[in-house]
């Protein structure tokens, strides 16, 4: 449950929809199916995009 998103719409997901809710099994579930439904609705690049838009390079 520590670990980190293994991929970049996990990492989305992590952030900004599920930052609120206490670390769980449950949690990591709906990670995991938010993550992949984010992939499957708008692909690949579009998340690439989303990731890069919203990450601090410094």
């Amino acid at each position: 449950q520590n670990e980190p998103p293994t991929t970049l719409a996990h990492r989305l997901v992590r952030r900004y929809l599920v930052s609120d809710h206490p670390p769980s099994l449950q949690r990591s579930i709906n990670e995991m199916i938010l993550a992949a439904q984010i992939n499957a609705s708008f692909g690949r690049e579009k998340v690439i995009e989303w990731y890069l838009n919203s990450t601090n390079f410094g």
